[in-house]
């Protein structure tokens, strides 16, 4: 029988204090779409980074210049020197070196939406 009493308590001070009620539950409801919302942005920067350095790779060019020849008076004798391998590559705008696995982390360009705020 107590319980009842316990419970009948509860609905009454609910129903005189409605306004709290409402409050105490709209503010629950706040911190939990906090919550999913940071979850959804760690997730989304975690995928815009992944991207970016896809993007950083896939730009990346490397060329090989083609062997030169040099003309002599002897004809038997020709210098070909040994080709060269040379990475043409544009810089980031900013980078660090990460010490925990030695890749350089791009940041992101000045009109980016983590800047704007």
């Amino acid at each position: 029988m107590g319980f009842v009493i316990i419970m009948q308590r509860i609905v009454d001070w609910i129903a005189a204090n409605k306004l709290v009620t409402f409050l105490g539950v709209a503010l629950f409801a706040f911190f939990v779409a906090t919550i999913a919302l940071a979850v959804e942005n760690n997730d989304n920067a975690a995928a815009l980074q992944s991207c970016q350095d896809r993007l950083y790779a896939a730009t990346t060019t490397s060329t090989t210049v083609p062997p030169a020849t040099t003309a002599t008076p002897d004809p038997v004798t020709t210098a070909t020197p040994d080709p060269t391998t040379t990475t043409t590559q544009e810089p980031p705008a900013s980078s660090t070196e990460d010490p925990g696995n030695g890749r350089k982390r791009r940041f992101a360009e000045a009109n980016s939406w983590r800047q704007m705020g």
